[in-house]
């Protein structure tokens, strides 16, 4: 209280003139001539007044200052209180209740009858007691964050050297690898080289031998020469029987017809197997203990053993094998290869057994909870290994609120996971929202599929929030739900700060031309996403032209907008668009009533883009005028390819 009393001090220094002559505390100029004990202030005329004229002022004892007790310049620090209610009351208590200070009177006739009230030094002394003990744990907490600050530090550090050391014996074991190729490429190449020689020695020896026989027929040849040469018949005949005798010898002389050793060395070096395993050389992390979301009451777990030990033989769940997921080929530029999601889908289930009580936040509460039975080793029994990772496959499964709960440390568990396929399988709402917290700081899942889950707009804004922090996910598949117009907003503004999802199905929803204009605010925010399909969410003629405003210069290279009614004039819109877009690859216009007029606006567009490749026209009422406008701008660009 004495350190407030001198910050009240410093605070409000009492008024002067400059020259050491009182002022007036209200005003300041005038010469005070009245002075209140409870206001602690001296007055003129003028201000006094008007100051104590009103309110809780009005009971303020005010005097003219030479009549008063004592010169009123600066009230001592150490003078008490006077109590505004009752006159000349000190203030000599302190008001527990209140928190205020209060006279004897009071606490016994008052406003603050029967509240709790110390005398102002056991108020001080509990009240500075009170702060050390909250200052001692400032400072406890203090020192805590401080070591934990450390802990964290040596933590970052040991994980450093860790990942450094790591990399060494990577380094070390591939070296040793490289060392062992190396050493038996020399080996094999001196094999080689051994197998040369010997076929050249073998092929040097051949052509000594046919050229001694060249060199035998080259004298016996001149030999004759020189005999024929002879006109003397004495002489001629002399020597004639020997070069006779000489040439046959020569002439029965044998020799190879081909070469010794075939240019061919005919060995089989195959490395194939070899090559594989080295691909497959990685780093096995362990995985770690699955935990439940919560801990079961004792209660929980006599339920549990009971209800597991009544069902272990009739309702013990079947091991499940599923096809894989048909993977499509990467077309160029795209980032992953996915799932496809219009697979033939598998025989609905029982839910899976062992519910967990918990409820994560944000996801509505069972309406009758179940025993804890491990619902992640459950759905981890529906991992399936693939091209690009592995996918958890649970599409049809009719998963209840409970099990879908188990997916976030089925996620956290297995690291490996690429694909969650949740394809018709009543997530709806609740179930969104338990999918979101799983994948909203997932690190490895870049497709996700919930479509046919009658997720409405609540579960879809979970999912959206999910996006605005997720930075893997790439595909995301909507299809067949009942997201509106305040989802499509939701999911809008999430993909305004993604950068990661390049392919968004939205196909059999209810956006309407409300959701289109969201969506039209996002593509011109959003350089990422490269596939959208509306088809069937009821955009119409007012939705395409919101859309078109953004289509110039979009990152789109599919569009589906088929079965939407944009008719001519919504048609027209996204014309306008195509000769300044230059991303457009693929645009779908299907079954959307538009006619002639309608063609002959996308012939003229069609002459000044020259990105479009395909485009979607079947079930509109195109007439042959409408068809041949088509056609001949299809001859400005012999890329693009108009199926009618």
């Amino acid at each position: 209280w004495d350190r407030m009393a001198d910050l009240s001090e410093a605070a409000d220094p009492p008024p002067s003139s400059g020259e050491g002559g009182l002022r007036c505390g209200l005003c300041e100029e005038n010469t005070p001539t009245l002075a209140c004990h409870q206001c602690d202030a001296v007055f003129c005329d003028t201000c006094g007044a008007s100051l104590h004229e009103k309110g809780v002022f009005r009971t303020h004892k005010v005097l003219p200052i030479e009549t008063a007790d004592a010169p009123i310049e600066r009230r001592d620090k150490d003078q008490p209180r006077v109590c505004s209610e009752h006159d000349g009351e000190k203030l000599t208590l302190f008001c527990e209740t209140d928190r205020c200070f209060v006279c004897a009177h009071c606490v016994l006739i008052g406003e603050h009858r029967g509240h709790e009230c110390k005398s102002l030094k056991t108020a001080f002394l509990d009240g500075k007691e009170q702060l050390q003990q909250s200052m001692g744990g400032l400072e406890a907490k203090r020192a805590e964050l401080v070591e934990m600050m450390e802990a964290l530090d040596r933590v970052n550090k040991s994980v450093e050297d860790a990942a450094q050391e790591i990399e060494q014996d990577i380094g070390s074991q591939i070296h040793a690898i490289t060392d062992v190729l190396q050493r038996r490429e020399n080996e094999l190449i001196v094999q080689i080289q051994r197998l040369e020689q010997t076929k050249l020695a073998q092929l040097q020896e051949q052509a000594e031998d046919l050229d001694n026989i060249q060199k035998s027929l080259s004298e016996c040849m001149a030999f004759m020469d020189d005999t024929l040469s002879r006109k003397d018949p004495y002489e001629f005949l002399d020597v004639a029987s020997a070069a006779e005798a000489k040439a046959e010898n020569n002439i029965s002389l044998s020799f190879e017809l081909q070469a010794r050793q075939p240019v061919s060395f005919n060995l089989d070096l195959n490395v194939s197997k070899q090559v594989k395993a080295v691909e497959q050389i990685a780093i096995r992390f362990p995985e770690p203990a699955l935990v439940s979301l919560a801990e079961p009451s004792e209660a929980d777990n006599n339920t549990a053993a009971s209800a597991s030990s009544s069902r272990r033989g009739s309702q013990r769940r079947s091991d499940h094998t599923t096809p894989p997921l048909s993977a499509s080929k990467a077309s160029p530029g795209s980032p992953i290869r996915t799932w496809d999601p219009d697979m033939p889908k598998r025989p609905s289930r029982e839910p899976l057994p062992g519910a967990v009580t918990s409820v994560m936040p944000g996801a509505a509460a069972p309406a009758t909870p179940t025993p804890a039975l491990a619902p992640v080793k459950n759905l981890s029994d529906f991992i399936q290994a693939g091209e690009n990772g592995n996918f958890l496959k649970l599409s049809t499964m009719r998963l209840t609120q409970e099990e879908l709960l188990g997916l976030q440390p089925l996620l956290q568990a297995h690291r490996t996971l690429t694909t969650v396929d949740l394809t018709d399988s009543c997530v709806r709402d609740e179930g969104a929202t338990a999918v979101a917290q799983a994948t909203a700081q997932n690190a490895t899942v870049s497709a996700l599929g919930l479509s046919g889950n009658r997720i409405g707009d609540v579960g879809v804004t979970a999912i959206a929030s999910m996006l605005k922090v997720n930075r893997t996910l790439v595909s995301l598949f909507l299809r067949n739900n009942a997201v509106g117009p305040d989802g499509c907003r939701a999911l809008s503004d999430a993909l305004s700060i993604n950068k990661t999802l390049t392919k968004l199905n939205l196909k059999n929803n209810k956006l309407g031309h409300t959701g289109a204009r969201h969506l039209a605010d996002m593509l011109a925010a959003n350089q990422t996403l490269l596939e959208l399909n509306l088809w069937n969410n009821g955009i119409g003629a007012e939705g395409a032209e919101a859309l078109a405003k953004s289509l110039g210069g979009c990152s789109l290279t599919e569009l589906e907008l088929g079965c939407n009614t944009i008719a001519d004039a919504g048609v027209a819109s996204i014309a306008s668009a195509l000769p300044t877009n230059r991303r457009l690859a693929k645009l779908q216009l299907r079954w959307n009533n538009i006619g002639d007029e309608g063609a002959w606006a996308l012939s003229e567009a069609l002459r000044q883009n020259h990105t479009l490749s395909e485009m979607q026209l079947g079930g509109n009422h195109l007439q042959r005028d409408g068809e041949v406008a088509i056609e001949k701008a299809c001859q400005h660009n012999l890329r693009l390819k108009v199926v009618q």
